[in-house]
């Protein structure tokens, strides 16, 4: 309900017409953040399945999602909702434009070492890794 209620209000929520092509990036992303989510807890469920299983799953879900989030980061118009709302980052709309589009590039490296980390050393530090490049640096 929740869901229907902010995919109907996108262009209230970050203030654009409901025109504007920026308005279906923003619907993209509640989108895919809905399905992150549930996917790991649909994943965190089932008992049965391996425990290693479960770490690959839910490591290449984690990966795709930092992939595809660093994608449409450069696309986020400014907002208080959705993406980097640091507040040096909300306050200015060109540093706003820097700090997404450095994420947009460093979201494929950063999944790719986390990936390969997580797959061969450790999930937990690969995943923290992959965070650390794409949230500290930017930040």
């Amino acid at each position: 309900l929740a869901f229907i209620i902010i995919y109907k209000n996108t262009p209230k929520i970050v203030n654009l017409s409901d025109e504007n092509i920026k308005i279906k990036t923003v619907r993209n992303a509640f989108t895919i953040n809905l399905l992150f989510l549930l996917s790991l807890i649909f994943i965190t469920y089932f008992e049965e399945i391996p425990n290693k299983l479960i770490e690959n799953i839910s490591l290449t879900i984690i990966t795709i999602f930092f992939i595809y989030f660093g994608n449409i980061c450069p696309k986020i118009p400014l907002n208080r909702y959705i993406g980097f709302r640091l507040p040096w980052t909300v306050n200015n709309e060109e540093t706003w434009r820097y700090t997404h589009k450095l994420v947009g590039y460093l979201s494929f490296p950063a999944s790719i070492i986390m990936f390969l980390f997580g797959f061969y050393y450790n999930l937990k530090i690969g995943i923290l890794l992959g965070a650390f490049i794409m949230i500290i640096i930017p930040a």
